[in-house]
């Protein structure tokens, strides 16, 4: 029997030695004739029941002796083992003492083919059931952040949920003979739901409940004209009358209960026709329109002699023709712009520019501002935008008008002529129209003749852009407040130029005119607002339901 002793120290290692013949620590060749034996696999020559760094063990450690020991059969014993160099988790131990995968190409062999699914402990007990998925012990071992956090809720009301999943436009109406100037706005929607387009100089309207088409009236009630140019509905006080401005500068007034009586607000004398109408707005029974010369009037429609003028070359303000203007929520603030970029806030109360007071207020554009809005949810917010070749959006807060140098809230450049601007009263998102897009070119240096006394460098002259074809045009965009970031960009929304766009009454459609194309479509831009329950009601019920059940 072969018995095999595991020394540790010097000390047993020279006891060892000291107990064996002198010809037996010889080294030498064992020869055919000498009685050797092969090595005995022992647990301690391959595994190490410790978790710190392996011992290589010695050669010299191990006495092979052919002779039978005297006394009890010796103990394995590994040193310095203790408490506390124990592992903490119990390891799964392979089903066979050499695995398939000791070497890297078996190993490499195994993961390519999915076999090694023991690379982690394993706690369950297979000869159990698993538990169901809904257990509490299961629900337990759920990662904390997940019982903790809440779904991310989407925004049903948001572009993102309506229009960015369905481009389809729901409506396209055939529109004929619409005026092809850049300042005009040939459509309006009323609080009836009833669209109303100019066709060359007739005005039509179509109910969209019933997709009844009327013949409204005829422009031109003082002297013959062209085409009609800009419409609008009257708000809530006058939602059955229109006013319309034609190519002659006229402004007039037709209710749709009396279409053969009409109202010439301007343009009935001769000396007005020299200053002709460029754009109009309402504002409960007054009607508004800029003229050619940069005043603005307002006329009252419950006398139709009164009215007063605000601007003009002399009076300040305008300089040159009002193409745009927008009444804010409260009706106290009306904004202008002309053709020079120019953007007043006028104190309809008192009368007065608020953007006059000191050089530092104004609203400057290097375009036609032509774009006007009034956020609906923030009343103090008013977003401008240009034409060609400035091409931005800019938003600004009327509160600092009057405090000190004013700068936009929120800048949007975008490179493409802006026609309409529609903030949204559903969700904090603002709507653009365009027309082309254009391109700036990097600034060339023009070289000056060099003066004898002093020399002036070289001035840097600005290229006029070109118009290229992209993403921005004749789209339409949608922006989201105040981060800027687009939501949408919904390229080619006509074949030509976006020259016009309203809201509808129920806050979620917008009817977008091209008269290059000769058609009107209406799309669902945002979603319908949800519905908000009275706390009274909600205590009623509970109240009802309280007694259902006590009956019960």
């Amino acid at each position: 029997m072969t018995a095999i002793k595991v020394g540790s120290g010097s000390a047993r290692r020279s006891n060892q030695f000291s107990s064996r013949n002198p010809s037996d620590s010889v080294f030498q060749t064992p020869g055919a004739g000498s009685s050797t034996q092969k090595r005995v696999y022992t647990p301690a020559s391959t595994f190490n029941f410790r978790s710190h760094k392996k011992r290589r063990l010695s050669t010299n450690t191990l006495d092979v002796s052919t002779e039978s020991p005297v006394g009890p059969s010796p103990l394995f014993q590994c040193e310095n083992i203790s408490t506390t160099s124990l592992d903490r988790f119990i390891p799964l131990r392979p089903q066979s003492i050499v695995p398939l995968t000791i070497s890297p190409r078996t190993n490499r062999m195994y993961k390519s083919f999915g076999l090694l699914t023991n690379q982690r402990l394993n706690y369950r007990d297979e000869n159990t059931n698993p538990q169901p998925e809904n257990s509490a012990f299961s629900l337990l071992r759920k990662s904390a952040s997940s019982l903790v956090s809440t779904h991310k809720t989407t925004n049903g009301r948001s572009v993102s949920q309506n229009l960015a999943r369905n481009s389809q436009a729901t409506l396209v109406l055939d529109s004929p003979g619409l005026t092809t100037s850049l300042y005009s706005t040939p459509l309006s929607w009323s609080l009836n739901n009833q669209i109303a387009v100019a066709c060359g100089k007739d005005i039509y309207y179509q109910d969209i409940d019933t997709r009844k088409v009327t013949f409204f009236f005829t422009s031109g009630l003082s002297r013959p004209v062209q085409e009609a140019l800009s419409i609008a509905w009257g708000d809530a006080k006058h939602k059955t009358k229109l006013a319309c401005i034609n190519d002659a500068g006229a402004c007039e007034v037709v209710c749709t209960e009396e279409k053969t009586v009409g109202l010439a607000l301007y343009g009935r004398e001769g000396s007005e026709w020299d200053n002709p109408a460029k754009s109009l707005c309402w504002n409960g029974d007054t009607v508004t329109y800029g003229l050619s010369n940069g005043e603005i009037r307002f006329h009252d429609l419950r006398d139709a002699g009164k009215c007063f003028t605000v601007g003009g070359r002399g009076a300040g303000g305008h300089r040159r023709s009002v193409v745009s203007m927008a009444y804010d929520s409260t009706g106290n603030s009306l904004a202008s712009g002309d053709v020079d970029g120019n953007v007043h806030v006028w104190d309809v109360r008192a009368r007065k520019s608020l953007t006059e007071v000191k050089q530092s207020s104004k609203i400057k554009h290097q375009a036609v501002a032509k774009a006007l809005a009034w956020c609906s949810w923030q009343p103090e917010l008013l977003a401008t935008g240009s034409y060609f070749p400035e091409g931005t959006v800019q938003v600004w807060s009327t509160n600092k008008l009057t405090s000190g140098p004013i700068e936009p809230e929120k800048t949007f450049a975008l490179n493409a002529a802006v026609h309409s601007l529609i903030w949204s009263p559903q969700c904090k998102e603002l709507l653009s129209t365009h027309g082309v897009q254009f391109k700036h070119e990097p600034p060339t240096h023009r070289q000056r003749r060099v003066s004898s006394t002093a020399g002036r460098p070289a001035a840097a002259t600005k290229s006029k852009p070109t118009v290229v074809l992209g993403p921005l045009t004749h789209s339409m965009v949608v922006h989201d407040y105040p981060s800027g970031k687009r939501l949408l960009t919904m390229g080619r929304a006509h074949r030509h130029c976006i020259t016009a766009a309203c809201l509808g009454p129920n806050g979620q459609d917008v009817f977008t005119a091209s008269p290059k194309e000769e058609t009107i479509k209406m799309w669902k831009v945002w979603g319908e607002t949800p519905k908000r329950v009275k706390e009274g009601a909600v205590r009623a019920t509970s109240a009802e339901t309280f007694l259902m059940e006590t009956k019960r």
